[in-house]
């Protein structure tokens, strides 16, 4: 696997190598911790991820990351915002070398992307993303409490999954998004401890979110630092159900966008079916 660190961040991010990692990956920055305030937690993978494959569906394109939660605030600090993450995609002409022509505020927040993308160092990284990974404008990001899911910078659905990060994250907890994209409809899977917790559905607004997206966390309110976990595999249960609604759901869809019906039904999934039943309340 190729190593995966943190790059562009919120101002109130500091960035950090793992403890005792093997020589040669001293420069690898996998720990994002928020040393101030509740907000401006929002970090993002410093490269797009990689494309993972599903073997006799081409059709199906899939990203995976898992970060795992290193500390946690008290519950009597009296907040109720606690971790959001997803995905964030930025425009074809930020994914180009950015030209000296070209002013940082052509790009908007994503001119610290495309700076670690092309290898130029980012003026202003540390400040330049929104207080709030959901304010991301080409983003799917499930989080909060209540938990809601946001696309392109808006609330998509409630998540009535019973998953409660503000109250089942501790440190140790390990978190997995799954993003499935077929046929322009993105499903996003949140994943903790290798359980599926829930899962949405939402047709991605336009072009410009094609290609390979980046890792989106938003280190907010009690969770206070996390660290993105190297070479993570897609758990067992997400694989199989994964495989199982790719395989029944592509000529459905493929039919239907030809058709032009409905389009991308925005909705909030239940659990898995394969979650324990003690898990889901």
């Amino acid at each position: 696997y190729e190593p995966l660190g943190f790059g562009p961040r919120g101002k109130n991010v500091e960035l950090s190598a793992v403890p005792g990692a093997p020589p040669g990956t001293e420069a690898l920055k996998a720990v994002a911790t928020r040393v101030t305030g509740l907000l401006d937690g929002v970090v993002l993978t410093a490269a797009p991820l990689p494309t993972i494959p599903l073997q006799g569906l081409p059709q199906v394109v899939r990203y995976y990351y898992e970060i795992e939660v290193l500390e946690v605030a008290q519950r009597c600090t009296g907040t109720t915002r606690t971790l959001s993450l997803g995905f964030a995609w930025f425009t074809p002409s930020s994914r180009q070398p950015q030209s000296p022509s070209t002013p940082p505020a052509a790009l908007g927040c994503f001119a610290p992307v495309a700076a670690a993308v092309s290898g130029q160092p980012a003026q202003g990284t540390s400040t330049r993303l929104p207080e709030m990974a959901r304010q991301l404008p080409r983003s799917f990001v499930v989080g909060g409490d209540l938990p809601r899911a946001y696309l392109a910078g808006k609330e998509h659905s409630r998540i009535s999954s019973g998953w409660r990060p503000l109250f089942d994250l501790s440190a140790g907890s390990v978190l997995g998004a799954l993003l499935q994209v077929q046929a322009g409809i993105a499903k996003l899977t949140i994943l903790q401890d290798g359980a599926c917790r829930c899962a949405v559905e939402a047709e991605l607004p336009d072009a410009r979110w094609d290609g390979a997206p980046h890792g989106a966390v938003d280190v907010c309110g009690t969770v206070q630092r996390v660290l993105l976990r190297q070479g993570a595999e897609i758990p067992k249960v997400a694989l199989q159900a994964a495989c199982r609604e790719a395989s029944g759901d592509c000529g459905t869809r493929a039919a239907g966008a030809a058709a032009g019906a409905a389009g991308a039904q925005r909705r909030s999934l239940s659990v898995d079916p394969l979650l324990p039943t003690e898990a889901r309340v």
